[in-house]
């Protein structure tokens, strides 16, 4: 029997907890999970609510585990507990050859990591 494939739009990395990057949105860091080309699934810290501004985009500055950083904005598409998870927009999208960069410094950092 054939196995269902399913196949993503964009390149993801799920962070190691030892080397997850940070959003900084109103001078709060928010810990980013899993991030992709077009999206980012952040932990809330307790107590905190992302907030859109006048034109219904959240946005800060995405902080890499590698040390690059970058602004980035979107809308927040899901909040669960304290799971957010937010869709960038078009000109905020993270350069594919960020991730190559953050997936070497990752692999270097955690042999074991996938």
């Amino acid at each position: 029997m054939n196995e269902p494939t399913h196949k993503r739009a964009a390149f993801r990395i799920v962070y190691p907890v030892g080397a997850r990057p940070h959003l900084v949105v109103h001078g709060i860091a928010c810990t980013v999970i899993d991030a992709s080309e077009r999206g980012l699934r952040l932990r809330l810290p307790p107590g905190f609510s992302l907030i859109a501004d006048g034109s219904g985009t959240v946005a800060g500055e995405l902080q890499l585990a590698h040390g690059e950083a970058l602004p980035v904005g979107g809308a927040v598409v899901r909040v669960e507990k304290n799971i957010a998870a937010i869709a960038l927009d078009d000109d905020s999208r993270i350069p594919l050859w960020l991730f190559y960069d953050e997936q070497r410094y990752l692999r270097s950092q955690f042999p074991d990591w996938r």
